[in-house]
């Protein structure tokens, strides 16, 4: 299915995950041959050395990564009974279908009455991704769609003319957030594994613009109350904020 619907880690890390657990468990099997122990209970593979518990601590068995690839690719005679040679795995795995990350977003907005321009003074979010792989990139993924959200909900419209023109047809008339725009963002993080997936992964990928959408349009209606009018629609522009309030300031 590729790469989409925040799968590249459900999917393509909770295969991995698993298939390094399998080739983990047949090198502790082979490395426990090397010790003449009858089972690898009490081995652990840590920074590629191999590491036996005794006396309630991990003691270094003199035994590396690279002994054991050297045993099971050029002496597989000494391997355990019916074990390939080798060191490799393959592995199928279909991640359950909903794995997504949840999340809130609280928006502070200041709203100019006489003119409809917007800022943003505070911006925060609190989401739970799951495992998190890498910190940076999940926290780039959050600020990514945050963005995008953001960008959708205040900024980014196709408009057409009577004749049917697209008077938005470049990115000189397409207006698009930079980094001018948009405010920082607060993240708290709250992760927790999720259960239902090998690793604890979760998809979070999208999770920011549904929240960015919401959060910015109750945030500016929340400052419309006043008013006694609504914004009902996107994007949130100067233009169509001022409509609203013209007569009624």
């Amino acid at each position: 299915m590729g790469s989409r619907g925040a799968r590249g880690a459900t999917a393509g890390g909770g295969t991995a995950y698993l298939a390094a657990g399998e080739l983990r468990d047949k090198i502790l099997r082979i490395a426990a041959g090397m010790l003449g122990l009858n089972a690898p209970d009490e081995l652990r593979l840590r920074l590629g050395k191999v590491e036996r518990r005794l006396g309630g601590q991990w003691d270094d068995t003199g035994i590396a990564l690279v002994d054991v690839a050297r045993r099971a690719y050029l002496d597989p005679l000494n391997l355990p009974a019916g074990m390939a040679p080798g060191l490799d795995c393959h592995k199928t795995y279909d991640p359950p279908p909903l794995t997504f990350s949840n999340a809130t977003h609280v928006c502070e907005v200041e709203l100019d009455v006489a003119t409809g321009a917007l800022k943003i003074l505070r911006y925060v979010i609190a989401e739970d991704c799951g495992t998190v792989l890498n910190q940076m990139l999940v926290e780039g993924q959050q600020h990514g769609a945050t963005a995008m959200g953001l960008g959708g909900a205040l900024y980014e419209q196709a408009l057409y003319d009577a004749d049917g023109q697209n008077l938005s047809a470049s990115f000189v008339d397409y207006l698009l957030p930079t980094a001018a725009e948009l405010p920082g963002f607060e993240i708290i993080s709250m992760h927790t594994p999720n259960r239902r997936t090998p690793a604890g992964l979760k998809g979070m990928a999208e999770g920011g613009v549904m929240g960015a959408i919401g959060a910015i349009t109750s945030a500016v209606n929340d400052a419309l109350a006043p008013f006694g009018v609504v914004a009902d629609r996107q994007p949130l522009t100067p233009m169509y904020l001022r409509s609203l309030l013209r007569g009624r300031t």
